[in-house]
């Protein structure tokens, strides 16, 4: 079950690109105090790929502008409207305006960390594998910046798209979505065949009793990360379901925290 967050804190919104006669927009939350410039989390938002807002954020990525990050929550096209990779190519634009945007902002474009949920979760997934190469960057916007980040958050992710969802809910729904736009991109939509030695540390955590997204899309994610020794983590929730709201409780983030730190100071 989907469930959608109201956060309050401030925010303001812009657009990072236009893209095929649309604006695509982003909500910035900048932390009151912290350390300049700020490390900065880029949220994309589940969905699977067909709903969801880059305003139903999760409480516990918003909490972290008390924590002195700043948090861009970035929209991207579903896939009603742009097949895949689009997404990608889009999301890499938000992340370069935000670069280019840098100064302006007190951002520190040097400590980009991606936090992705369910499709979202793919989608960081995708940005972090091909970081520090040229793959899947696409043509939108600012091409003299990179879309690099120093880090991966990774909640109840999609990995493997073949066979129509593999591991996914077996409703008609899923298996047309899988087969009208993802069917043929199962390799080149699987992160997995990117990572490399640019690849940033990952943090990765699912419930084990999720039913919609399979463990094994983590677990398998993780082993990938592992045997091409890029530093990752993975949490595992027992009688945790798909976008379970108990991820968001402070004794759970701890572990989240503790990987922003790291990767932040290393």
């Amino acid at each position: 079950m989907w469930v959608y967050h109201v956060v309050s804190y401030p925010k303001s919104t812009y657009t990072y690109a236009h893209h095929e006669g649309k604006d695509l927009k982003l909500d910035l939350y900048l932390p009151q105090a912290g350390s300049l410039p700020y490390p900065t989390i880029i949220y994309i938002h589940g969905g699977g790929w067909v709903t969801g807002s880059r305003k139903n954020i999760e409480p516990g990525i918003v909490r972290q502008v008390k924590n002195g990050y700043a948090v861009a929550a970035v929209s991207y096209s579903l896939l009603w409207s742009q097949t895949f990779p689009e997404q990608i190519f889009e999301v890499k634009a938000a992340i370069r305006w935000l670069k280019a945007s840098a100064h302006e902002f007190d951002l520190n474009s040097r400590q980009f960390i991606v936090w992705g949920v369910s499709a979202g979760g793919h989608i960081a997934n995708m940005i972090g594998a091909t970081s520090g190469t040229s793959a899947i960057k696409g043509q939108i916007g600012y091409q003299d910046m990179d879309s690099d980040v120093i880090g991966v958050i990774s909640w109840y992710p999609i990995t493997h798209l073949h066979h129509y969802g593999e591991g996914l809910s077996n409703n008609f729904i899923t298996r047309w979505i899988f087969q009208k736009y993802m069917s043929n991109q199962s390799f080149h939509a699987n992160p997995i065949n990117y990572i490399s030695q640019n690849t940033p540390p990952f943090y990765i955590a699912h419930g084990r009793a999720d039913r919609l997204v399979d463990v094994y899309h983590s677990t398998s994610l993780y082993q990938a990360l592992v045997n091409q020794s890029i530093p990752c983590r993975l949490e595992l929730f027992d009688n945790f379901y798909h976008a379970d709201w108990r991820m968001n409780y402070e004794k759970h983030l701890k572990e989240v925290q503790i990987f922003l730190r790291q990767v932040t100071k290393a």
